[in-house]
């Protein structure tokens, strides 16, 4: 069975990533971007990782899992004032790309974007 990467290391890198994306706006949106960044990485690890790999979701599921927590979380930063939705899309991809490495090998497939 693959070794699912720990939520605490997901959300890291996924938070160090979107500071870095969102630069000179993150103390505007460090508290928000934490908390969602945070649930995002729990979701991604116990509810799509943990179950595709126990058999319980399809490839296919995986993947729309993913994309609706993905649009809840840009939901809930673009609520954040003065936050666009460019610079809340590069942030999520950001924070994606920094786990795609880990997340894909523990599944097998490409579920995640990976940096460029």
């Amino acid at each position: 069975m693959p070794q699912l990467p720990p939520v605490d290391e997901l959300a890291t890198s996924m938070i160090d990533a979107a500071k870095a994306s969102f630069a000179k706006d993150w103390p505007k949106v460090r508290d928000y971007t934490r908390t969602e960044l945070e649930k995002l990485a729990r979701i991604l690890r116990e509810d799509i990782l943990a179950a595709y790999i126990a058999g319980k979701l399809q490839e296919s599921e995986a993947r729309n899992l993913l994309q609706v927590h993905e649009r809840t979380t840009k939901q809930v930063l673009l609520a954040v004032d003065g936050m666009t939705q460019l610079a809340v899309e590069n942030a999520i991809l950001a924070a994606l790309r920094s786990v795609g490495k880990v997340v894909n090998g523990a599944v097998g497939f490409s579920l995640l974007p990976l940096g460029e």
